[in-house]
């Protein structure tokens, strides 16, 4: 697994110090808005021009842009922009004009362009792509409510960006500059949470207000209070933090076993993707990081066929983390003075866990499972098309406050796979898991070589592990990591 060739990849240079920097001042300013509504559509469009003009400079750098949004953005509303009664997120106004420079060079070069025609993946994206556009046609014919046929998929048609992407991304330099564009946005997502824990934490009445308002608004994530003043802090582009801890894992591995001295700087990262990761509280995250786990241990012990002396090493280190994690947690919440904490951080997470199908969340998945299922027994090879909903007794307290009997209907759920089922077919879920077995081969090639791509791949996995319990490969936070690994896969060599 350890190879020369990585040592020349140069994961914490310029562009990490450009993205980490952009990304803490587009946090400020995106805060700014929330005081001052003409400050959003000032920095809306300043963003959006400057990705413009540096798109035609390189498109690679539109490229750049789109995935540091991605990475950090959640739901794509760091800044938006009202339009036609809607707001026009910063995600979509990334994607129009990435996409619209991609398609005045492709016009203008054809040769140097539609790169994707020569991927592994092209049969398999096109043959998806054909599923997709048949669920939105079975939507949009079949009586389903229009605005929920456009919203629900509009998030499939990220995966239009595979065409910039391939014609951006060619060189090793490349990849490169991603990764360190991902520890940036890693490091200042980290840092976001633990300023938010800490502020709500200590009950500073002055700021929670505003900070509150200003996360619900911004589509960045949720801040519940679990007990007393221990606060959840979930964003959904944690999912990166996740994904990254993995992709860190295989790295900093091979700086401990070569003994090489800045690898610090991959556990301090490790370090903070795990404190973002237990305040977030979320048991599908859990699940991945356990699925991953196993994933690391038996490719470890029977691929790599490590000696037990190293996968305890590494065992020890990944302990380290998160008992580290869980003490700077505990710090946070008795500094400078002691917090009213009933329970001690590890009941909260052994209760977490046990009221997995008790509490409100976790009995109002269960409760959609049975007219899910029967909604997908109605048309279940082709589909019944984005839009199509379900009518299900929820358990959900918000839900309770406006219907007393706690009917809801809708078109979006949180078993991931069931979700594509339902809307593209048995047959249009079977071609998209065919395009991640294609991915996860073409990966394992090079599995042995590259301790970036062994990250990937576990990543990759953590991410499949995650969609069963909350939907992110109909997302454009799974999508774009999805392209991401094909590229990667393709373009890093044997």
């Amino acid at each position: 697994m350890i190879v020369e060739q990585d040592n020349k990849i140069n994961f914490f240079g310029r562009y990490f110090r450009l993205a980490f920097l952009f990304v803490i001042l587009a946090e400020i300013f995106s805060y700014c808005a929330y005081f001052y509504n003409f400050f959003n559509p000032v920095v809306f469009f300043a963003i959006i021009f400057l990705t413009l003009v540096l798109s035609f400079v390189k498109l690679e750098y539109g490229v750049y842009i789109i995935l540091a949004e991605l990475f950090i953005g959640s739901k794509g509303y760091l800044f938006s922009l009202p339009f036609g009664g809607l707001d026009l997120s910063l995600r979509m106004g990334l994607f129009l004009v990435v996409l619209s420079v991609w398609l005045f060079k492709a016009v203008k070069d054809k040769d140097n362009y539609f790169t994707i025609r020569k991927s592994k993946f092209f049969k398999s994206y096109a043959i998806l792509a054909g599923f997709i556009l048949l669920g939105a046609l079975i939507g949009f014919t079949s009586g389903n409510v229009f605005i929920d046929v456009f919203f629900d998929f509009n998030a499939w048609i990220y995966f239009i960006l595979v065409l910039p992407f391939y014609d951006a991304i060619k060189s090793k330099e490349q990849i490169a500059n991603i990764f360190q564009i991902l520890f940036a946005c890693l490091l200042a997502l980290s840092l976001k949470i633990i300023f938010l824990f800490y502020i709500f934490s200590h009950q500073m009445e002055i700021a929670m207000l505003s900070l509150y308002s200003w996360t619900r608004k911004s589509g960045v994530g949720e801040i519940t209070m679990l007990n007393l003043n221990f606060y959840r802090i979930f964003f959904q582009s944690q999912i990166y933090s996740l994904i990254g801890f993995f992709i860190l894992l295989p790295l900093f591995y091979k700086k401990i076993i070569q003994r090489e001295k800045d690898y610090f700087t991959f556990f301090d990262l490790l370090l903070v993707c795990g404190i973002s990761l237990l305040v977030s509280f979320s048991r599908s995250f859990w699940v991945g990081l356990l699925s991953g786990f196993i994933a690391l241990f038996f490719i470890f012990k029977f691929y790599f066929k490590e000696r037990w002396r190293n996968i305890l090493k590494i065992s020890y280190y990944i302990l380290a983390v998160f008992l580290i994690s869980a003490f700077l947690i505990v710090f946070l919440i008795n500094f400078p003075r002691k917090g009213a904490l009933q329970d001690s951080f590890g009941s909260l997470i052994q209760k977490r866990i046990q009221e997995s199908g008790q509490e409100a969340g976790g009995k109002s998945r269960m409760d959609l499972l049975p007219p899910l299922f029967l909604a997908i027994a109605k048309h279940p090879f082709l589909g019944s098309g984005f839009g199509a909903t379900v009518t299900y007794r929820s358990s959900d307290p918000r839900i309770l406050e406006k219907e007393k009997e706690g009917w809801y209907t809708t078109y979006a759920f949180e078993w991931g796979y069931l979700d594509i089922w339902l809307k593209i077919g048995f047959f249009g879920l079977a071609a998209y898991l065919f395009l991640i077995w294609k991915m996860l081969k073409e990966g394992w090639k090079k599995i042995f070589n590259q301790p970036l791509i062994f990250g990937m791949l576990l990543g990759l996995l953590t991410l499949l592990a995650t969609n069963f319990f909350s939907p992110y490969l109909n997302h454009p936070l799974g999508i774009g990591y999805l392209i991401l690994c094909g590229i990667v896969f393709e373009r890093m060599e044997e």
